[in-house]
């Protein structure tokens, strides 16, 4: 087997799978469940196809972001249903109506993340909500560029590894549509067999199997990140954990100690991007300038490109949105993502190797999580976030402006 590119820089986009003529390209597991791919060498012949679209290799053009706005969906409705501002939502709606194709994410029923190639505005709702787990975008990436081919527009949603991948594709293909790419900020993504080993043991505890899997359940407000499963037809969640209920798999994802390891070296955390627009929650509203409208479920949305501004101006008229122009830096200053890659705890170590051990979840996780489980509780019986909103609460707007404009004026 040879490697196309480092094991520690391939994000396992893809684009070597869907470029190798001969098939040939497998895929190699690590010790952590993550995976690289290499070149079966007696398949291979020598077309070098596959290091041509490797972004690892070949690195895509990053752009400076133009324009960021604070957005979400003026339909009130709309925009609480979905995960953050629910901009990607209308940027699905906005494809239907001009009949483009548009990708999105969903789980099957292994709980395992896959992207979809669709014009049908009933698919909208299977890609709604966060998928927190690593998404497989190879599997559609020929759909894609054959509609490319035969004049259909695409919109392409996903993570920067992944646009990047597309586009590379696209670069070595003649096609006669367009391809607007959005990027989401992505902190990183745990291999898939994280999850499905998590939700099993859950279901060995409650003798139940479940159908359904929420990283951001709308009938909690999706601000508070609850996790919840269900089982067939049932209409109320029969596991729900909140973000600090010491779920391992909300501990894992949240305090970044289960990501793929190539996500704490990721080439794309930075604020040059690889789409025409760049979507997420938008951390540190208002820091930079005085801010009094929305903070709940708001969207960072940035604009990378003039393809992908003229994008926005054309699904503004169609699709109701807010939109609040905000100073350049604010968002980037707000999220790390913009700036450098995750940072593993040190704990990471230890759940590797014990992962690696015993090939489960479950196990490395009950002895690996325990400090933040610790943390957790504690918090929770002293109750601090409940201590830390009434604080607040208390404060008057005037005096918290004030305080901010102080801040402003110290960073110069």
């Amino acid at each position: 087997m040879r490697r196309i590119c480092d094991e520690g820089k391939c994000t396992a986009c893809g684009a070597c799978v869907q470029a190798c003529p001969q098939k040939c390209i497998e895929k190699i597991v690590t010790k952590d469940a993550s995976f690289y791919y290499s070149i079966d060498e007696k398949k291979c012949i020598s077309c070098k196809k596959c290091e041509r679209v490797c972004p690892s290799l070949n690195s895509p053009i990053f752009n400076k972001a133009k324009k960021s706005y604070a957005a979400w969906r003026t339909d009130s409705t709309l925009h609480f249903e979905s995960a953050s501002g629910g901009i990607a939502t209308a940027f699905y709606e906005y494809a239907v109506t001009q009949k483009m194709f548009f990708s999105g994410v969903s789980l099957n029923d292994k709980f395992e993340a896959h992207f979809k190639l669709t014009d049908r505005v009933e698919n909208i709702k299977d890609f709604k909500n966060s998928k927190y787990t690593f998404s497989f975008a190879s599997d559609i990436f020929d759909e894609i560029l054959n509609k490319l081919k035969c004049g259909y527009d695409v919109l392409f949603i996903g993570l920067p590894c992944q646009v990047a991948a597309i586009k590379n594709l696209v670069r070595i293909t003649t096609v006669k549509g367009n391809l607007i790419t959005v990027d989401l900020v992505c902190h990183g993504t745990p291999p898939p067999i994280y999850l499905q080993q998590h939700i099993k043991a859950i279901e060995l505890k409650q003798k139940q199997k479940f159908t359904k899997c929420f990283f951001r359940d709308t009938k909690f407000d999706t601000s508070n990140f609850v996790y919840t499963l269900y089982t067939h037809n049932s209409e109320k969640p029969t596991y729900v954990k909140f973000v600090d209920e010491n779920d391992n798999y909300q501990i894992g994802y949240h305090n970044a100690l289960i990501y793929r390891e190539v996500c704490y070296n990721c080439m794309y955390a930075k604020r040059e991007r690889v789409g025409d627009l760049t979507i997420g929650d938008y951390h540190g509203l208002g820091k930079l300038k005085p801010y009094n409208h929305e903070k709940i479920n708001v969207s960072c949305l940035v604009v990378n490109s003039d393809l992908g501004m003229n994008f926005l101006d054309e699904v503004q008229e169609k699709v109701q949105l807010t939109l609040y122009e905000r100073p350049l830096t604010e968002p980037m200053e707000g999220e790390h993502q913009f700036n450098r890659p995750s940072v593993a705890p040190k704990e990471r170590k230890q759940f590797i190797e014990l992962y690696g051990k015993y090939q489960d979840f479950e196990i490395a996780a009950d002895n690996t999580f325990y400090k933040f489980k610790q943390k957790n509780a504690v918090m929770k019986i002293l109750h601090v976030k409940q201590i830390k909103l009434k604080i607040m609460k208390a404060i008057p707007r005037c005096v918290k402006e004030q305080g901010k404009a102080f801040i402003r004026r110290i960073r110069g």
